[in-house]
């Protein structure tokens, strides 16, 4: 699936760009922060996808059902790590919460457009069952 590995390299783009507009602006970049926020967004925008994994041969309502799951499971599980994150009183500095916030947006972003391509593919009507 484009998706599985779409998540992580648009995650390590917007990371490249954003230390590139540090640098250039000379301001300190929180890279502990950063890298937090940027595990969370993988890996929550990873799990988004498994439902479209388990409903790849179903129909476009099928596949509709499981784009819902699957924004779901990624708001759910980016949530309570980064709550683990915030309260676990790490030394992340008070930036981690607009990292969290663009990682998950732009991770949201990507999960969406596989699952619109995937019910686009998906037939009208479910598969004939085979007996």
């Amino acid at each position: 699936m484009r998706g599985l590995l779409a998540v992580p390299l648009v995650v390590a783009g917007i990371g490249l760009i954003a230390w590139a507009a540090f640098a250039a602006a000379g301001w300190t970049f929180p890279v502990r922060a950063v890298l937090v926020s940027a595990g969370i967004g993988i890996v929550s925008g990873e799990l988004a996808l498994v439902p479209l994994l388990l409903a790849k041969h179903g129909s476009q309502a099928t596949m509709s059902q499981a784009g819902l799951a699957g924004t779901t499971v990624q708001l759910l599980v980016g949530i309570g790590m980064a709550a683990v994150a915030i309260m676990g009183r790490f030394p992340l500095g008070g930036s981690l919460i607009y990292w969290l916030l663009l990682f998950y947006w732009v991770t949201l972003m990507v999960v969406v457009v596989a699952y619109v391509r995937a019910v686009k593919a998906a037939p009208m009507t479910p598969p004939a069952v085979k007996s």
